[in-house]
C-alpha cells in the first residue's frame, strides 16, 4: 500500500476511538503527526515518538527502544508499555499512551543531548510554521510529508506543495507544484556521503524514475488526508499537480560564515543540465522558519545575493 491511511483508520483517527491522540496532537505544537502505510508516525523533536500501525484489523503501537539506551534514562520510572513489542492500542488502553508521552518527550530529550542530533528537530519546526498556527495562512509552501524513502535515491528530507499565498493562487487546488526539500544542519553535513552532490545525483535518478508518478499520488493523498483531520491550515484541498519540474530546495542551517566548507561545495557541485528539478536555496525571513517565495533563491542569484556569507573566509586570505 502506498502512502495513506485507509478508510478504517482515517475513520478512527478522525472520529473514532483514536481521535483522543489525534487531538493531543493538535494540542501539543511540540509534536506533529505523520502519515505513513496505513501508519502514523508522532514526531517530537525530530525523534519518532510514537507509531502506530494498522495490520489485521488491530493497532500496534511501537517506541523504538534505542531511546532507552540513554545513559540518563536511569532517572526516569519507564511504563512498562513502553518495553513491550508488538503493543496492541485499544479503546480500553489508549489512554495509557497518552499518559505516557510526557516520559517519551523527556526520554527524546536525553537522547537527543548525547547525541546531537538537531537537524531533524529543525524540520520539525518548518512543518509547524508552514502548516499550521497563524503564519501557514500566509507563508507559500505547505509541508506533505517528512523522511520520505526513496529507495536508490536515499530520503528526501522535506516534501512540499508550493501553494502561493496570494488570494487569487490560494483559490486554485489544480496544477500545483511539488517541492522537494534537503535540509542540511552546520557545514559538516555538507559533503562527502550524503552531501550536497550525492542528493543531487540521487534526486535526479529519482525524478527520472517510474517511481515519480506514484510518489506524486501519494502526495496528494497524503495533503488532503493532513488537511481533513486539521493538521494544515488551508481552505482547500489539492486536485492535481502540473507537469512541470518540482523544486529542489536547499536549506542551509546555521552556515558558518567563516567555513569555506560551503564554498567548495557550490565550486565543485555538478548540476546535470538536464536535471529534472528547478534547484533553489531557502533563506530565512528575518530568522523565522516560514517558507516564503520571495526567499526561495535559484542558485546563482543566492550566490550572488549572500557572497558575503558564503565567500567571506576567503576574503579574509
Amino acid at each position: 500500500m502506498p502512502r495513506g491511511l485507509s478508510m478504517t483508520f482515517f475513520n478512527d483517527l478522525n472520529k473514532g476511538f483514536l481521535n483522543s491522540l489525534l487531538d493531543f496532537v493538535k494540542k501539543d505544537d511540540t509534536l506533529c503527526l505523520e502519515i505513513r502505510e496505513d501508519a502514523i508516525n508522532i514526531y517530537y523533536r525530530g525523534g519518532s515518538l510514537l507509531q502506530v500501525t494498522h495490520r489485521d484489523n488491530r493497532y500496534t503501537a511501537f517506541f523504538n527502544p534505542n531511546y532507552l539506551i540513554s545513559k540518563s534514562v536511569q532517572y526516569i520510572i519507564i511504563p512498562p508499555l513502553l518495553t513491550k513489542k508488538n503493543k496492541v492500542i485499544t479503546k480500553e488502553n489508549i489512554e495509557r499512551y497518552l499518559q505516557a508521552i510526557p516520559v517519551m518527550k523527556q526520554i527524546i530529550d536525553f537522547w537527543i543531548g548525547e547525541n546531537n542530533t538537531f537537524e531533524k528537530e529543525f524540520q520539525q519546526l518548518m512543518i509547524r510554521e508552514n502548516n499550521t498556527r497563524n503564519l501557514a495562512v500566509g507563508t507559500d509552501y505547505f509541508i506533505c510529508d517528512i523522511e520520505y524513502a526513496a529507495g536508490a535515491a536515499g530520503r528526501f528530507d522535506l516534501v512540499a506543495v508550493k501553494w502561493p499565498s496570494s488570494g487569487l493562487e490560494r483559490k486554485k487546488d489544480n496544477s500545483l507544484r511539488l517541492a522537494l526539500i534537503e535540509m542540511k544542519y552546520m557545514d559538516n553535513a555538507l559533503r562527502g556521503y550524503s552531501g550536497l552532490q550525492d542528493h543531487i545525483n540521487k534526486t535526479d535518478l529519482f525524478l527520472r524514475s517510474k517511481g515519480f508518478n506514484k510518489f506524486i499520488g501519494e502526495m496528494k493523498t497524503v495533503f488532503n488526508q493532513k488537511l481533513e483531520l486539521g493538521l494544515i491550515t488551508n481552505k482547500k484541498a489539492i486536485k492535481g499537480f502540473g507537469s512541470g519540474k518540482p523544486e529542489y530546495i536547499l536549506v542551509l542551517a546555521n552556515h558558518d560564515p567563516d567555513s569555506s566548507i560551503l564554498y567548495d561545495e557550490l565550486k565543485n557541485l555538478n548540476i546535470p543540465s538536464d536535471f529534472g528539478a528547478d534547484l533553489k536555496v531557502a533563506v530565512g525571513n528575518f530568522m523565522g522558519y516560514g517558507l516564503f517565495s520571495e526567499n526561495i533563491y535559484d542558485l546563482k542569484d543566492f550566490e550572488k545575493r549572500f557572497s558575503r556569507q558564503v565567500y567571506s573566509k576567503l576574503d579574509k586570505k
